[in-house]
Formats: C-alpha cells, sequence, structure tokens
C-alpha cells in the first residue's frame, strides 16, 4: 500500500508491487488499472487523481460515471 492517503475516488480499490518491485498498479472498480514504474509515480498518480478531490480528471474514473449515469437513465 501507498500509504495513508484520504481516497476520495469511488472507484479507487488498492494497489499493489511485482514481487521483484520492479513496478506498481494503481486499481480500480472492474478490472482496470494503471501499471506504473515506481513507487514514486504510483504515489504521484494517487495524489494527483485517486486522493483528490477533482478525482473526476482521471480517464478510468470519468469512462465509469457516464456508464453509471448511463445505466441510471436506462440507455
Amino acid at each position: 500500500m501507498l500509504g495513508a492517503y484520504a481516497y476520495k475516488c469511488p472507484f479507487f480499490t488498492g494497489d499493489n508491487q511485482a514481487r521483484d518491485g520492479s513496478t506498481f498498479w494503481v486499481r480500480c472498480e472492474g478490472g482496470s488499472c494503471v501499471r506504473l514504474p515506481s513507487r514514486a509515480d504510483a504515489g504521484a498518480y494517487v495524489r494527483e487523481y485517486c486522493a483528490s478531490y477533482d478525482w473526476q480528471r482521471c480517464s478510468i474514473a470519468a469512462a465509469l460515471m457516464e456508464r453509471y449515469q448511463k445505466e441510471e437513465r436506462n440507455e
């Protein structure tokens, strides 16, 4: 885990590191994930999107929001 951030994005499900420490993943609802080359990069991504009040700027979150809104409208 990258730290004790106050996750604001409702789609954030977790993060993990490759066994060899070479890559990090930030995971979102529905199986979406972002692969990053270092812990520092993953931390920066989480702070920018997952733990941000502006989490809607994330393309994954925006796509999931659009999908759920369409479902609510029965489209």
